[in-house]
């Protein structure tokens, strides 16, 4: 068969058939939804989310609340808030435990609380708060350090936004935080 130009061509040419093979189908997977995305986690993949919530800067420091997702394979809450306080205790040099105890947050939920006193250089002592809650399906740590002054100045604050942590309500799109934004079209 030749082409417009009279060149010979393979068009039309006798060559079997391509057969359709199928590609393997994938693994299973898993949900992830974070603050605007998802992302469909294979075999193997799990959620280490760590969030920051930025504070004030008192006192010369920058201050933020951490939020960790931990693994969580159906251990009581007291056993996994002893894993986060170990972890704190070989992370942190000269740290100590000051308190530890049970608390509730906003909802009623059961949670667990240590304050962690540590000095990261001679003379700079430091505070750490840890709450450790289960919350729907996922096991969290929220953290935050303070100096001396700011524990007095921002402590209570930073305890009460802890303690208002919540499981996303019945239904509630977990990809989509705050309230819906109307889309506009361009040019309307």
């Amino acid at each position: 068969m030749r082409d417009r130009l009279g060149h010979g061509s393979r068009l039309g040419a006798s060559r079997p058939a391509p057969t359709a093979r199928r590609a393997p189908a994938p693994p299973p997977t898993t949900p992830y939804r974070a603050d605007a995305f998802s992302l469909a986690l294979p075999p193997g993949w799990s959620d280490a989310t760590t969030h920051t919530i930025a504070g004030p800067v008192a006192d010369g420091r920058a201050h933020h609340v951490t939020v960790v997702t931990v693994p969580h394979d159906g251990q009581s809450l007291a056993a996994l808030a002893d894993a986060q306080v170990r972890a704190a205790l070989d992370a942190l040099p000269g740290a100590a435990v000051l308190v530890r105890d049970a608390v509730a947050l906003d909802d009623g939920s059961p949670a667990e609380r240590a304050v962690l006193r540590w000095s990261p250089v001679a003379g700079d002592v430091l505070y750490q708060q840890q709450v450790v809650a289960v919350v729907g399906d996922r096991a969290l740590t929220l953290s935050a350090s303070f100096s001396a002054r700011t524990r007095r100045l921002l402590g209570p604050e930073v305890h009460r936004l802890m303690l208002s942590l919540a499981a996303p309500a019945a239904g509630a799109d977990r990809s989509a935080p705050g309230r819906p934004v109307p889309i506009r079209r361009l040019g309307r």
